[in-house]
């Protein structure tokens, strides 16, 4: 990942009073990953990053279709 986790508030609320766009906890997603957090809705980057890659591929397919 790009990101430099050491350097990311460990708490959504440290990010949110420091105003960080994300964090960096240390726990697994639902999915599984470990991985930064989005502070606004607490997404996992990496699920919110394979989300939009199906929701393009879904698009380009539907594109493709007509």
């Amino acid at each position: 990942m790009s990101i430099d986790e050491t350097n990311l508030p460990t708490s959504r609320a440290q990010a949110t009073e420091a105003g960080a766009v994300r964090y960096f906890n240390g726990e697994p997603c639902p999915a599984g990953h470990i991985a930064a957090r989005y502070t606004l809705s607490g997404y996992c980057v990496e699920c919110q990053r394979l989300a939009t890659q199906a929701q393009k591929a879904a698009a380009k397919a539907k594109r493709g279709a007509k």
